[in-house]
C-alpha cells in the first residue's frame, strides 16, 4: 500500500514538474537563456581584465589587497631559516623578487596575470624553500 502511494506522488510531482516546466520554456523565447550564469573567478589566480575592472590601486599589492587579500596572509610557521617568515615569495615573470614588499613596486598597467601557488604546488616548479607558497606575477614583454 505504501509503495502504491509513494509511486503515485511521485508520477504527481513528475507531472507538476514538466507542466511547470513547458509553461517556463513557452514563456521565454527561443534563443534567450532564463538564467544569466555568475562570473565566477578561480581562487588561486587573478586576470589582467579582471585586475582593469576592479579599480585596483596602483601596484600590484593593491590589486590583490583587493580582490584577493587572502594572498597575503601568512601561511606557515615561521622557521630560523625562512626570510618570508611564512609569507608568500613574490616571483615576476619567472623570477624571484623576494617578500610581500616588492608587490608594490610593480605597475598595475603592465600585469597580465598574478597566480597564487600554495607550498605544494610551489615545491614542484621551484623547490621546496616555499613553505608560505608563491604570488608569480606575469607582465607583458
Amino acid at each position: 500500500m505504501l509503495n502504491g502511494k509513494l509511486f503515485s506522488a511521485t508520477l504527481v510531482a513528475f507531472a507538476v514538474f514538466t507542466q511547470v516546466g513547458r509553461a517556463l520554456a513557452q514563456s521565454v523565447p527561443s534563443g534567450q537563456a532564463t538564467i544569466r550564469p555568475a562570473t565566477f573567478h578561480r581562487a588561486n589566480v587573478v586576470e589582467q581584465e579582471e585586475i582593469r575592472t576592479a579599480d585596483a590601486g596602483p601596484s600590484a599589492y593593491e590589486a590583490i589587497r583587493r580582490l584577493r587579500p587572502e594572498y597575503l596572509t601568512r601561511r606557515a610557521t615561521p622557521q630560523p631559516c625562512d626570510g618570508e617568515e611564512g609569507y608568500p615569495v613574490v616571483y615576476l615573470d619567472g623570477v624571484r623578487l623576494g617578500g610581500l614588499e616588492t608587490l608594490k613596486n610593480i605597475p598595475l598597467g603592465t600585469i597580465t596575470r598574478i597566480r597564487f601557488l600554495r607550498a605544494s604546488e610551489a615545491a614542484q616548479w621551484l623547490g621546496r624553500t616555499h613553505r608560505g607558497g608563491v604570488i608569480a606575477v606575469s607582465t607583458i614583454r
